[in-house]
């Protein structure tokens, strides 16, 4: 009852951002947008399989992209995971993953040893690290130089409270 309540009243407040998502979601998968990421999923498989251990170097997947896509104007393949396994291969991929299991493996050292009354910086640390990895399954974060200068900053920050 009460989360049919809770859809309901926010169904009435915010009708008109519930309509433009509706709207949305019916045709995400036919719009050009949706389409041209596919595409480029599509290609970037078909660059690891052909590059499969030390994948095409670093920045040559644009190059690529230009080539295989006929663009004046390529983009890195929205996902950071992809991303490196198209640049490095396998290492690039490995590399990446082991980055993640790092950074988790401190975080949860980090959280037996917290005093509770630093437990909310913390959290705050462990959210934006969290934040920065989801927002990688769907946009270039580490890629971007603001967006990597910012994470490891915050990675800096958070290694050096636990001192």
């Amino acid at each position: 009852l009460t989360a049919v309540s809770f859809v309901l009243l926010s169904y009435i407040f915010f009708s008109s951002f519930f309509n433009g998502l509706f709207e949305r979601i019916s045709y995400v998968f036919a719009d050009a947008n949706t389409q041209f990421r596919f595409l480029e999923y599509r290609l970037g498989w078909e660059l690891i399989r052909d590059h499969l251990w030390f994948g095409v170097g670093t920045g040559q997947q644009l190059l690529y992209f230009n080539r295989l896509l006929n663009l004046e104007d390529s983009q890195y393949v929205n996902n950071v995971f992809l991303q490196a396994f198209i640049d490095l291969g396998l290492a690039g991929l490995l590399a990446a993953l082991l980055i993640l299991h790092e950074i988790r493996a401190k975080l949860k050292f980090i959280f037996k040893k917290v005093r509770r009354e630093d437990l909310i910086l913390y959290s705050g640390f462990a959210a934006s690290f969290l934040a920065a990895f989801l927002n990688g399954l769907a946009e270039v974060t580490f890629f971007a130089l603001p967006y990597a200068i910012i994470f490891w900053s915050i990675a800096g920050a958070a290694s050096a409270l636990r001192e």
